[in-house]
């Protein structure tokens, strides 16, 4: 997939992190995936009756821009307090290799979906992602469609200058649950995962998938605005172990943005 902005430039994915998660992402090649439940906005992966489906779907969350030069400043200090750095990647190069990851020593395959775009609503237009049909019985018939276009990409939108796009893990075999339940109970998570026949990762608040050799080839580094410059010698020296190349940008925010980029070894 590749989109192109108005002005013709190629738009980008961006992920603005610190520099020690930047480490972690070298030094082990892979990228995380959070439990939703463990994300910002409460208000995710809940339906119109109610259910709950946070701990059933990891998130990586990444930053759309027109193109490579543009910048989110509420980004830089959110989530690097103006001292990380941005990640840069294109649409069209899916960053993930295997589907395949290890619980209780089993494999477990999943699907990867994504980049998708966020969709930003109201804190009372959650998504409709459930059903319910009265059976003759005195029994719910509640029927989830997990692969549903909007599971996992409805937030809150006051979120809404973030311009989230997200690759998405969703912890159920892709297929319809049908649950049973009385009239007056609502389905829980638990109930969800008693009933279900799930992949049973909900213990997990975060899951690592490994990264293809290109993400680390392709990928471009900017400096956040405030780096100082023992920030630039640990990214410098970050890349030059693990990528073999060392090439940085300044923010358009910082105030020492023209100058170059470069070691001194007479600084004290």
């Amino acid at each position: 997939m590749s989109i192109e902005s108005n002005n013709g430039k190629k738009a980008v994915l961006c992920h603005y992190t610190s520099v020690s998660a930047f480490a972690s992402i070298l030094e082990s090649r892979k990228l995380r995936f959070g439990r939703l439940d463990c994300m910002n906005d409460p208000d995710e992966a809940m339906t119109d009756d109610n259910i709950n489906l946070k701990k059933l779907i990891y998130a990586s969350c990444w930053s759309y821009h027109e193109n490579e030069d543009h910048e989110s400043y509420p980004l830089w200090i959110n989530y690097t307090n103006r001292k990380g750095i941005r990640l840069q990647i294109s649409f069209e190069d899916y960053p993930f290799t295997k589907n395949k990851l290890k619980h209780n020593k089993k494999p477990l395959y999943y699907n990867i979906a994504g980049p998708n775009k966020i969709i930003y609503r109201n804190k009372n237009k959650v998504n409709a992602l459930s059903t319910k049909e009265y059976e003759s019985n005195g029994l719910v018939s509640e029927e989830i469609k997990l692969l549903d276009k909007e599971i996992g990409l409805v937030k809150n939108e006051f979120w809404k200058g973030e311009n989230e796009y997200r690759y998405r893990i969703i912890n159920i075999p892709n297929r319809l649950i049908h649950i049973a339940v009385k009239v007056e109970a609502e389905p829980s998570v638990s109930e969800i995962v008693k009933y279900g026949d799930l992949t049973n990762l909900t213990n997990r608040r975060e899951i690592f998938i490994e990264l293809k050799k290109q993400f680390f080839e392709k990928m471009k580094v900017k400096l956040g605005p405030d780096c100082e410059y023992g920030d630039i010698v640990i990214v410098k020296a970050l890349m030059e172990k693990y990528l073999g190349r060392s090439e940085l940008s300044w923010s358009k925010y910082a105030k020492n943005k023209k100058k170059p980029i470069v070691i001194n070894p007479d600084v004290d």
